[in-house]
């Protein structure tokens, strides 16, 4: 809801963002209730509500402290090009011919999460596979130079280390997507963090950095990236990669660890999968 207000009021700074927000707000109750009647057969309580309020409540704040610190959505300095859009960039040296690939797979689409609104994808066409990569950013903007920036609303419990923020991965793929575009000097991302309380002395709840990656992070990345496409294209291996949290929260947990345990992952995937209908996309 907050994404969603910020990305009216870049399109429409005469109407203020706490209006926006509740508007927002009120759909998203109105969207709920309706849906959950539709499923239930029932009206949602207001005890049930209440997670969805209190949110609300803590979204109208950060929206009204937001607007009293900034005044307005850009800085002076800088001006919207284009609102948030989705794009989808072809990865550099990734064609290949069908008979390349490992035909009794799936191998028209293939799909590989790089972060919640980036996604990898391998299209084929006339027996030929190109491969792309697609995200959706929250905003171009510009700076009085025509530099170009990718505009990223963040909310955050704890404000991120510049550390973190210089080696987060979705703000490299997104540079570098941005740059494959041929738009102009794309320099960075221009981070706007927005901490998730209702008091406090608004300086301290917000937070905005311009964030560079340099020639050889992209290059790197591009060379990643190519080499990991083609991976998954082939059918090669994967390397298994355990992260610290032990994929407690990954979707792929059981077949995964079907697989490392030598049993029926067939049944696994058969019986809690399904393949995704792109047809509708």
């Amino acid at each position: 809801m907050v994404h969603d207000a910020h990305k009216k009021w870049l399109l429409d700074d005469s109407i203020d963002l706490q209006t926006h927000f509740l508007v927002s707000a009120n759909s998203r109750v109105d969207n709920l209730k309706a849906t959950y009647l539709k499923n239930v057969g029932s009206e949602i309580s207001e005890e049930e509500l209440e997670k969805l309020y209190d949110l609300i409540v803590t979204g109208n704040s950060i929206c009204k402290n937001y607007q009293d610190f900034y005044h307005k959505p850009l800085p002076d300095n800088m001006h919207l090009l284009s609102p948030e859009q989705e794009i989808i960039v072809e990865i550099p040296n990734t064609e290949y011919s069908h008979n390349h690939y490992n035909t009794s797979a799936d191998y028209y689409y293939h799909h590989l999460k790089v972060e919640h609104n980036s996604t990898l994808d391998f299209i084929g066409e006339n027996h030929k596979h190109k491969h792309y990569l697609k995200g959706r950013l929250d905003a171009l903007i510009a700076d009085k130079d025509s530099n170009i920036y990718i505009l990223e609303h963040k909310t955050y419990a704890t404000k991120p280390r510049i550390q973190d923020l210089n080696s987060n991965f979705q703000f490299l793929a997104y540079t570098w997507m941005a740059k494959q575009l041929d738009i102009g000097n794309v320099v960075g991302i221009a981070y706007d963090g927005m901490q998730k309380k209702v008091t406090g002395n608004l300086k301290d709840l917000f937070y905005r950095e311009i964030l560079y990656r340099n020639s050889f992070e992209l290059q790197e990345f591009e060379e990643f990236l190519t080499a990991d496409s083609i991976e998954m294209a082939l059918q090669t291996n994967f390397s298994k990669n355990v992260p610290f949290n032990n994929c407690w929260d990954c979707d792929y947990k059981l077949l995964c660890d079907t697989q490392s345990k030598g049993e029926d992952s067939d049944y696994i995937r058969d019986t809690f999968y399904k393949l995704r209908d792109r047809s509708r996309e």
